[in-house]
């Protein structure tokens, strides 16, 4: 990826998608590459190609590199994956940009387009402000919890992009 920078212009926010085995892999490469990829979207990993071994080191490195990456991950109804997929789930529940969808009740190869469009969403969404108030009483200047400035600042954080 760095060489691929040099030679053309790519978004400093990057993302890796795989389904079924290749989305083993893209868990692979987002928890190996933390500062190349901000983003995965899996659908469906192949978790029953792979053993518990390296189960427990993927959800190591995760858990030292997840940070302010995000993690999508999303299981289909294949009986060898399911217990691969509950024990990441429960190591990475407690961080809040990672997002688990049961998608076992759909058909298998519908799971790549149901988990992708639904973990872009999930990705992308940008919060809804409802109430003003503190705004309207802190302004731009007040600590960061509660001012526009913090909110834009959160978005150009997230997505890697200049405001001006």
């Amino acid at each position: 990826m760095p060489h691929l920078r040099t030679q053309f212009r790519i978004a400093p926010f990057t993302m890796i998608e795989g389904f079924s085995t290749s989305g083993v892999a893209a868990l692979e490469y987002f928890a190996e590459f933390p500062t190349i990829f901000q983003a995965t979207i899996v659908s469906s990993p192949a978790f029953g190609l792979k053993n518990d071994a390296w189960l427990a080191e993927l959800i190591a490195k995760l858990k030292a590199n997840l940070g302010e990456r995000y993690l999508y991950a999303s299981k289909s109804g294949f009986n060898d994956d399911a217990t691969s997929y509950e024990q990441l789930k429960a190591s990475l529940t407690h961080f809040s940009n990672a997002h688990f969808a049961d998608l076992s009740q759909q058909n298998y190869l519908s799971t790549s387009l149901i988990g992708f469009e639904q973990g872009v969403k999930t990705l992308f969404e940008v919060r809804e402000i409802t109430n003003f108030e503190p705004f309207a009483r802190e302004g731009t200047s007040a600590a960061c919890s509660n001012t526009i400035k913090c909110y834009i600042n959160g978005l150009v954080f997230k997505f890697r992009i200049r405001i001006t």
